[in-house]
């Protein structure tokens, strides 16, 4: 089974090792989408090719964050790709089965077998412990242990699905399936979120970013949109779960919230 992740990234040099020597151990071939990076990320990306990186191409950065376009471009890369299976795909995030027995590609291929054509991810957002916390250069794959249960809605990542079904997630900046012939899966896998290496790089990240007036039109980013350095302070640790919470059940879902921290009352 050919399963292809679309990969859009601009300036993610912090994450791109570790994100894409771990899909590509899952058995996920990935095609990333170049959109002006000015770091070390189109290196980073060059190195991996021909080894599960299957091409890069560029799309043009227009000054902004441009949800719509990179959809755009990920859906032309997505129908022109053959592949059986198409995964929606960070620089930030890792994708795994809810089994930990089965790789992704595993688990997808049991997902295809049972006659399902979706799969929702539970979020989970991992944060530095204190302010005084960097894991920049460093393993937050295994070292980065605090996180929350991020559930604003029902089933909001659907970010594995068949090709061909008909389905689009353009209307959902990327988050549910909309239209054709959708058969999700019952349960959720899980996508272990590192939105921030440090509370510096979360300030870089998204103090003072500007947004495509197209995506905010349609109500997109609305969290994130007008958000200042200032703005952006980690929570206590007490607010936050440790992981792993057991071999078998890793993480804890019993208090999800619908916001991110930087909305938090604390």
């Amino acid at each position: 089974m050919h399963i292809l992740a679309t990969l859009t990234i601009r300036n993610e040099a912090a994450y791109l090792k570790k994100c894409l020597s771990y899909h590509l151990g899952q058995g996920i071939e990935i095609m990333v989408i170049d959109n002006g990076s000015t770091d070390e990320s189109l290196q980073i990306c060059e190195s991996f090719l021909g080894k599960g990186v299957i091409g890069i191409e560029q799309l043009a950065y227009p000054g902004y964050f441009d949800l719509t376009a990179i959809l755009l471009k990920e859906a032309e890369v997505q129908r022109n790709s053959g592949a059986d299976w198409l995964i929606h795909l960070d620089a930030d995030e890792i994708l795994q089965s809810n089994k930990a027995s089965e790789t992704l590609a595993e688990a997808i291929g049991r997902i295809d077998a049972k006659g399902c054509n979706a799969i929702n991810f539970e979020e989970f957002v991992f944060l530095p412990e204190d302010s005084t916390a960097d894991y920049a250069g460093r393993d937050y794959l295994e070292e980065m242990r605090y996180y929350y249960c991020h559930r604003p809605g029902s089933r909001r990542l659907v970010r594995a699905f068949k090709n061909g079904i008909g389905a689009s997630n353009l209307e959902s900046g990327g988050h549910r399936l909309e239209g054709g012939k959708v058969k999700m899966y019952r349960k959720s896998f899980f996508l272990r979120h590192y939105i921030g290496l440090s509370e510096r790089h979360l300030q870089q990240k998204y103090g003072n970013r500007i947004f495509s007036p197209t995506d905010l039109a349609k109500g997109w980013s609305k969290n994130r949109a007008g958000l200042t350095e200032s703005d952006i302070q980690l929570p206590p640790v007490e607010k936050l779960e440790k992981y792993p919470f057991s071999a078998k059940k890793p993480f804890r879902t019993r208090k999800a919230y619908k916001k991110h921290f930087w909305e938090w009352d604390f």
